[in-house]
């Protein structure tokens, strides 16, 4: 699989992260590699990365995975990877009502990674899909996490560059892959059973998010799964006003659902 590493000179943790890879033997030469079965090349962009839209008409790639930074009002220190797109509208950038492919068994591989790597401490999760830039190309963002000091802490930065390698390194059994539904922002109660069976998650669509959900946006979110999912996750405490219409709406399509 050819793999494209996106750095960004606007986001002081892609910054943080793209220096701790260069340091790494695989890119102390070249900005490019071969990990596994994978061939990687990183490639660096001066726009702010949830504005990238459309790179991969310029970029081409099995895959994208962008370096940058995660913004929290708490502050707490993390590592996060998400997969991309709207279920509303788009004020960060990507378009209203639309998602991009989610390479759901690499988005594993990585948070499967940073746990494993996680020497900051800090908290580590799956984020639920939000944000652009819209690409047609599958694609994760993996983050420092959540203000500028942490941002530019090179020990988050090589954390981040370890676990990228490592990911890339791993060979999964085969897995089924799920969508999540309802509950936090940062997925908690579905990362145990990601952890511990043979299931990744792809596209996550988290409480705040349900009133937005319709059966086309659902399906869509199982389309763009990359293996195409075949299950769904519900967080059932987790589904608050919306609970009867969304349970509905999962009936509808037919597909195999676990509740808890």
């Amino acid at each position: 699989m050819d793999i494209a590493v996106i750095t960004s000179s606007k986001d002081p943790a892609s910054v943080n992260s793209y220096s701790a890879i260069c340091e790494l033997q695989q890119f102390k030469d070249s900005l490019q590699a071969q990990i596994g079965e994978h061939s990687i090349t990183i490639h660096e962009i001066d726009e702010v990365p949830i504005h990238a839209e459309n790179l991969d008409s310029t970029i081409k790639a099995d895959a994208i995975i962008f370096l940058t930074k995660h913004t929290s009002g708490a502050g707490v220190q993390s590592l996060t990877v998400h997969p991309i797109g709207n279920f509303n509208d788009a004020p960060l950038g990507g378009k209203e009502k639309t998602l991009s492919p989610s390479p759901a068994l690499l988005l594993k591989q990585l948070y499967l990674s940073l746990v494993k790597n996680n020497e900051i401490h800090g908290d580590v999760a799956i984020e639920a899909t939000h944000h652009g830039p819209f690409l047609e190309t599958p694609t994760v963002f993996l983050e420092i996490g959540s203000n500028e000091e942490q941002w530019k802490d090179p020990a988050a930065g090589k954390v981040i560059a370890k676990a990228l390698i490592e990911a890339l390194e791993m060979q999964l059994p085969e897995q089924r892959i799920a969508i999540g539904i309802g509950g936090p922002h940062y997925s908690s109660r579905f990362l145990s059973r990601v952890q511990e069976r043979n299931i990744a998650l792809s596209h996550v669509c988290s409480k705040h998010n349900l009133p937005y959900l319709t059966k086309e946006l659902l399906q869509e979110a199982i389309d763009k799964s990359m293996p195409k999912a075949d299950l769904i996750f519900i967080d059932k405490k987790g589904l608050g006003r919306e609970k009867r219409r969304v349970l509905d709406i999962i009936e509808e399509l037919d597909i195999e659902n676990e509740k808890f």
